[in-house]
């Protein structure tokens, strides 16, 4: 019945889609050029980066099913056909992606990582505590401690522009606001982030003194600084100076 419906419907126009895609082709080389830059430019890519694409083929989606239903409605025919187009398009992969995460605790292990690393902050550093980190988001939330976002991609204009003359202006720039702790997950290599010794010597300048203060232990399955596959990480809290 619903390949019956499928095929009766598809001798209808679909004016609403097809004058969407018209308005909007436009944007639609932005997705794929936004595709592109990532997949070939971008050291690591996280799903996040297709929002714009991933909103837009869910708007295409329902304008193809608002062509089916008018369609179904003017020729008196169910609207089976209709439902699939919405719901299976959605269930099937969230069904597929929740069940992965279910099944894999490893895919999630840097994000509670990085929580039990920030409550740890919030547990035992003084209120107003600055904290560092190139990956803030849940760190930041979670520590409930000022935060100065090192990749300076939702940072001040002000950092940007010091990251251009490192390490002078980076230092007094994170001197200035009180910088006292980087936490950061990374590769765990003898207990330490082998690179935290020469992200230090280049934000502060060289000899830096750097001490680790507490790690979170993991195993994580994903992708993470330019590589894929499971390895022992862990989010690190040091204290600089």
């Amino acid at each position: 019945m619903l390949a019956l419906g499928c095929r009766r419907l598809q001798s209808s126009r679909f004016t609403r889609t097809t004058t969407f895609l018209a308005a909007t082709g436009w944007f639609a080389a932005a997705c794929v050029l936004l595709v592109g830059y990532y997949r070939v430019m971008s050291v690591e890519v996280y799903l996040w980066y297709y929002a714009p694409l991933a909103l837009y083929l869910i708007v295409v989606l329902l304008h193809v099913a608002a062509d089916f239903a008018a369609a179904a409605v003017a020729e008196e025919q169910s609207l089976t056909a209709v439902q699939a187009i919405l719901v299976i398009p959605f269930v099937g992969p969230a069904a597929f992606f929740t069940t992965k995460q279910l099944l894999d605790p490893q895919l999630r292990s840097l994000q509670e990582g990085d929580r039990a690393a920030a409550l740890w902050v919030r547990d035992n550093t003084p209120a107003g505590t600055v904290i560092a980190s190139w990956d803030a988001g849940v760190i930041g939330f979670f520590s409930d401690r000022p935060v100065v976002n090192l990749d300076g991609v939702v940072n001040s204009f002000e950092w940007k522009d010091a990251l251009g003359n490192e390490p002078e202006a980076t230092r007094a720039f994170l001197d200035e606001r009180g910088v006292q702790f980087i936490v950061n997950h990374s590769e765990l290599v003898n207990g330490e982030d082998p690179d935290i010794h020469r992200d230090v010597d280049r934000l502060y300048g060289p000899g830096t003194p750097v001490t680790q203060r507490h790690r979170i232990e993991y195993v994580y399955s994903g992708s993470a600084g330019g590589r894929s596959g499971t390895r022992r990480m862990a989010t690190f809290i040091y204290e600089v100076g």
